[in-house]
């Protein structure tokens, strides 16, 4: 899957648009998150590395809607390390936190963009939101 044009013209204004707020992205993603697995599994709180590693994945991915080609290939790089139901509760709370910081730029067609956007980059990711804590699967 490839992204239309429309698709990153969408892409592209949104991002510019939460860019300079990548930071509440991230928090409001972190309290998504935490409420959606930490019932579930050893659940241990974000350090400020792991926070600034947070801002740095969604900035690599917000970038790669101007030049596509950039975005980098992690299909075979962490295909184990989580379940599709964590992969889902990972999307639906970054896609909650976006829509949040978005607040009324925020559509239906805007949520299907950044959806098809995180299933390019699941390992990526997986990767960039559990690091070391993937493997704490309950």
């Amino acid at each position: 899957m490839s992204y239309s044009p429309n698709q990153l013209d969408r892409l592209s204004k949104n991002y510019r648009t939460i860019a300079p707020r990548l930071g509440s992205v991230v928090s409001h993603f972190l309290v998504n998150i935490h409420e959606e697995l930490a019932p579930s599994s050893v659940w241990e709180l974000p350090t400020d590395e792991d926070h600034e590693r947070l801002v740095s994945l969604i900035s690599q991915i917000g970038q790669s809607f101007e030049n596509p080609t950039q975005l980098v290939d992690t299909t075979d790089a962490a295909s184990s390390m989580l379940d599709d139901l964590r992969f889902v509760a990972v999307k639906e709370s970054f896609l909650t936190a976006i829509a949040t910081t978005s607040d009324y730029t925020w559509t239906s067609q805007l949520r299907s963009d950044w959806e098809s956007a995180f299933d390019l980059v699941p390992n990526m990711l997986v990767y960039g939101v559990l690091g070391k804590q993937h493997a704490q699967v309950a």
